[in-house]
This record gives structure tokens, sequence and C-alpha cells, in this order.
């Protein structure tokens, strides 16, 4: 089991886009950036970032939060497309 889960942010959404669409969404970030562990690093620098600022992070930690964007990104825009509804429904990546 991986440390994280991808849940479907809005409303009416359906089954396809919580085993689907979320399902692309995490293989995407995990062909980004490579195992959980590492995305798992990459997500909480990009979390210290957004409570802290940038200039609380040291070079490592700012590189890892800019994968984490950067991949996040990219896995957003593929699975967006598989939405029900991709202007009202969004991703939410949540640490277990």
């Amino acid at each position: 089991m991986v440390p994280y889960v991808v849940h479907v942010k809005g409303q009416n959404f359906t089954l396809k886009d919580v085993m689907v669409a979320a399902d692309i969404y995490r293989l995407r970030i995990e062909e980004q950036i490579g195992d959980p562990v590492r995305v798992v690093r990459c997500f909480e620098a990009w979390s210290k970032e957004l409570r802290h600022g940038i200039e609380k992070l040291n070079r490592s930690e700012a590189r890892l939060a800019r994968e984490w964007l950067n991949a996040q990104h990219q896995a957003d825009k593929v699975a967006r497309q598989l939405l029900s509804s991709p202007q009202t429904l969004s991703f939410d990546f949540k640490l277990r």
C-alpha cells in the first residue's frame, strides 16, 4: 500500500472519476517522480513551502518542491481529461 491517496473533490463525481481518473493522476505523479518514498519527500517539501515560504527551504527541499509542482501539473493535465466534469472536479492528494 502506498503512503498516500488521491481523492476526487467536488460534487457529483462518478465511480469512473474515482477509480480511473484519480488512479491515473497518482500513476502519472509516480512516473514523473519515482517511488512512493520520493513522492512523499517531494510532497512534504512542497507543503513546507506553502506553509513557510520558499525562503525557509534549503536547496534540496526547493528542488523537491519544484519536482512535485511539475509532476502534479503534468498529472492534472492528463487525468483531468478523464473526469466527468473537468471544470468542477479536482484531485486532492493526501498522505495517509
